[in-house]
């Protein structure tokens, strides 16, 4: 069926109005989901910096299966998988934190680590330069750079 171009604009109208009045904008749905979680978040990290990892990794996989669209969550998950050694586990969960959040900087960080250590130096290179781009004020920026420069002469 052919749309005149009186339908189109009508069209055009309704979405409009139904952006602007619609209750929740993304950013505001994914923020009320950051408020949801905020305080089990609260008590998952503080069980993490204890060194309780193991625990702190069954609170976040929780969250993750609650509110997996969370870069955040996803990757805590995958930093107490790396603390408990299943590198693989983490590997994945930074990966799927990209995926759900590709401006979560840490978590190409923590990739880029993890694969130089399984000396993949271009995925890491790639990795610690997404990194480098998200978060160009970093403190570390420098020993980034020289892990970089490393990862690109091997």
């Amino acid at each position: 069926m052919k749309m005149t171009n009186r339908q189109k604009m009508g069209c055009c109208v309704a979405l409009q109005a139904m952006l602007v009045f619609c209750p929740l904008s993304f950013a505001e749905a994914a923020s009320t989901d950051a408020e949801k979680y905020a305080k089990p978040l609260r008590a998952a990290t503080s069980e993490f910096e204890r060194g309780n990892y193991e625990v702190a990794q069954n609170a976040f996989l929780k969250l993750v299966t609650k509110y997996p669209s969370s870069g955040e969550l996803r990757t805590m998950l995958a930093k107490s998988y790396k603390r408990l050694g299943k590198m693989d586990e983490a590997k994945g969960e930074f990966r799927a934190a990209i995926q759900v959040d590709p401006n979560c900087s840490d978590a190409y960080y923590e990739l880029g680590c993890l694969l130089e250590g399984d000396k993949e130096w271009v995925s890491a290179a790639v990795a610690f330069e997404k990194y480098l781009e998200l978060k160009p004020d970093a403190s570390q920026r420098k020993t980034v750079i020289d892990r970089i420069k490393f990862c690109r002469n091997q």
